[in-house]
């Protein structure tokens, strides 16, 4: 059995850090439905008032769904990418030990 392999410290940062730009997604997407169905006028909808100054001060036309909806892709993209290259590196090191075992056997 292999003992445990500790998670790097770079690693463990990257992780951190996509999980705080997929929890904003996420949040942005919860903010965008709460306000959407929240029972006031959208002239006295704070939320509203700000997706639509948001909307005019960027000139994107994109709420607050569809900014969150690129951060938490953004957000586990990265997760992603940091996932396949940590795997790719025990990989290789499994293969090492693997040879080198192979090795000393003959």
């Amino acid at each position: 059995m292999e003992k445990k392999k500790k998670i790097s410290t770079k690693e463990l940062v990257g992780y951190i850090i996509a999980g705080v730009i997929a929890a904003f997604g996420l949040a942005l997407m919860i903010t965008h439905t709460v306000g959407y169905y929240l029972p006031m006028l959208n002239s006295e909808n704070p939320i509203v008032t700000a997706e639509n100054n948001l909307i005019t001060s960027l000139k994107i036309n994109m709420d607050f769904l569809g900014w969150g909806i690129v951060f938490m892709a953004l957000g586990v993209i990265i997760a992603l990418i940091i996932l396949l290259s940590v795997a790719k590196k025990v990989d290789l090191e499994v293969e090492k030990r693997q040879r080198r075992a192979q090795r000393l056997g003959l």
